[in-house]
């Protein structure tokens, strides 16, 4: 015979000194049977106020008092702060052990629940919420318990600054300069990424250039079950910024700071900056925060696989811009287009050498010195991914008229793993051109313009179309450090720059016969490229400003550090 709620309270009633692993049996039983367990919970939980068996039902009441949490309403969520932190304080004291008893013990919570409530889809994913943000907190408590040094465990209780990438961070070119420039500043913080690519068996810590990376494990490997659970892209999606989210909110749970600095990054972090700044300043109204987000690229002009993950990107940015304290971004293209969205006046940081400063010691010879090339014979070279979007076979048809012209792709894809490649130099073959194509694997991202140096011009040949239009990709400001001119599709932001500072040309995109003539004009002149005359675009030179509003924040000058430190440039990039 099925149990009642009142049957299964008045065994619980009679039975006060039932062992605790048999009340966690009779709790489930009865959610299985979709009772309420609610009243149950707070029974037990007075009955063992102190005991870590309390943490169990501490969790299972925030289950069932919050079943309508929607996973796509990171607002709903993050109100829920406070309840969070009071759990999280449970489990900075439990031992891993426990921990991990805590975790086998949520896992037979999810069956429960799946069994009670499995006609009703919408509960059940809105219980999920719940379940998600309980175990990243306890994989963010496991992590504190594995530090090892004082020095790691010291800088985490004295965090001031949180550098947010829903990727592994420490990869990535742009995180990784604004974290080295950060806490060059201010000691006092550390980068948290996510594992995205489902590399790693658990979250890790990371130590780089005295900068510490907290890297939290992917969902898929840690709570697949629940994943899994999920049919749709935006729900797998949304349940791995959610997991991403508590694990962040776990270390700030335990700093007990009375402010913070949350710099997010990119699309994919936007919604996590914006979730953490709310349950932070939900906490306490004396706390205060400062969010700083990063855009990375023109998110409504990005070429998605799919209508579906384009509008969740762009209603993300939507929803989360309001709550920006202050923006940045890569080119006065972009800059321009967030004034007039959103009306946001970001700071411009553009994808630059730290300094455009040309270093007399290099850790790497030049492609031109590699292969053995005299000053004469024509080099081109192109660097990053290789993908059809990127036309990186376009300059073949230069390579068959002008005879002696090397071309020399930096990347790490290889024909035998990628087919856009692979399809390069079946159609080189076929043109006998073959030969005269080489192959290097990436530098660090620091020392990349030195493999150009003495190059006859570097590449960009994308398309048109809105967020390749307003790009300045690192390569442009890899190939001014090395003194090499730029040839470039005709993308607006890119033609406006080449032209404005005489570095180089454009050609019309996808027209392989304006490639050609146009590198004919470049080989055929000469350009006074001096590093000197960049200085303004260096990486140093422009994130200052960033440096300045976050020093207003934290030595609290109310005056707005936008209007002090943001100079939203023209359409047209001035000269200095």
């Amino acid at each position: 015979m099925k149990p009642s709620g009142k049957e299964f309270l008045y065994i619980y009633e009679n039975h006060s000194n039932i062992a605790s692993e048999h009340l966690d049996k009779y709790i489930l039983s009865a959610k299985k049977n979709n009772i309420d367990v609610k009243l149950l919970s707070k029974l037990v939980i007075l009955r063992s106020r102190d005991s870590q068996e309390a943490v169990k039902y501490n969790i299972l009441l925030f289950i069932e008092e919050n079943i309508t949490l929607d996973i796509n309403n990171f607002s709903s969520i993050s109100k829920e702060s406070k309840r969070l932190k009071e759990i999280s304080s449970h489990l900075f004291k439990s031992s891993e052990e426990e921990l991990i008893n805590i975790e086998s013990y949520l896992k037979e919570v999810f069956l429960s629940y799946e069994m009670a409530y499995k006609n009703e889809k919408n509960e059940l994913t809105s219980y999920k919420s719940a379940l998600i943000v309980i175990h990243g907190l306890i994989k963010s408590a496991l992590q504190i318990k594995k530090l090892s040094s004082t020095e790691e465990k010291t800088l985490i209780k004295s965090l001031d600054l949180i550098s947010i990438v829903f990727n592994k961070a420490y990869s990535d070119a742009r995180v990784k300069k604004a974290a080295d420039s950060l806490y060059s500043e201010f000691s006092k913080g550390c980068v948290f990424g996510y594992d995205i690519k489902n590399e790693e068996n658990e979250s890790y810590l990371k130590e780089i250039d005295d900068i510490y990376y907290f890297i939290s494990g992917n969902i898929k490997r840690e709570i697949l079950h629940i994943f899994k659970s999920f049919n749709s892209w935006s729900l797998k999606y949304r349940s791995q910024q959610l997991y991403f989210s508590s694990f962040i909110l776990g270390f700030i749970f335990y700093t007990k700071k009375n402010h913070h600095v949350f710099y997010s990054h990119d699309m994919h972090g936007i919604a996590i900056g914006d979730f953490i700044k709310k349950s932070f300043n939900s906490l306490n109204e004396s706390l205060s925060s400062y969010w700083i987000h990063d855009f990375h690229e023109y998110v409504a002009g990005v070429e998605f696989s799919d209508e579906t993950r384009r509008s969740f990107f762009v209603d993300d940015e939507v929803n989360c811009v309001i709550n920006i304290d202050q923006s940045i971004t890569v080119s006065p293209g972009l800059a321009n287009i967030l004034e007039n969205k959103y009306n946001l006046k970001p700071i411009l940081v553009y994808n630059s050498n730290s300094s455009i400063q040309r270093d007399e010691s290099l850790r790497h010879q030049s492609i031109r010195v590699k292969l053995n090339l005299n000053n004469k014979t024509p080099l081109i070279i192109y660097s990053g991914g290789i993908t059809k979007q990127r036309r990186v076979g376009l300059p073949l048809t230069a390579m068959v008229e002008i005879q002696d012209l090397i071309y020399c792709i930096i990347t790490n894809d290889t024909p035998e793993k990628n087919k856009e490649l692979n399809d390069i130099f079946i159609e080189a073959r076929s043109l006998g051109v073959e030969k005269r194509i080489h192959l290097h694997r990436y530098v660090s991202s620091s020392n990349a313009w030195e493999l150009m140096v003495g190059a006859t011009a570097c590449l960009s040949m994308l398309p048109r179309y809105e967020n390749g239009d307003i790009a300045l990709p690192n390569k442009l400001f890899d190939s001014l450090k090395a003194g090499v001119p730029f040839l470039t599709s005709n993308t607006p932001e890119l033609d406006n720059f080449v032209n404005e500072y005489h570095c180089g040309t454009s050609f019309l995109a996808d027209d392989a016969n304006s490639l050609t003539t146009s590198l004919k004009r470049i080989i055929n002149s000469s350009f006074d490229i001096r590093s000197s005359k960049f200085k303004k675009f260096s990486w140093d030179y422009s994130f200052r400003c960033v440096i300045y509003s976050i020093n207003d924040f934290l030595h609290h000058d109310t005056s707005s550090s936008i209007n002090k430190y943001t100079q939203l440039p023209d359409k047209n990039i001035n000269k200095t």
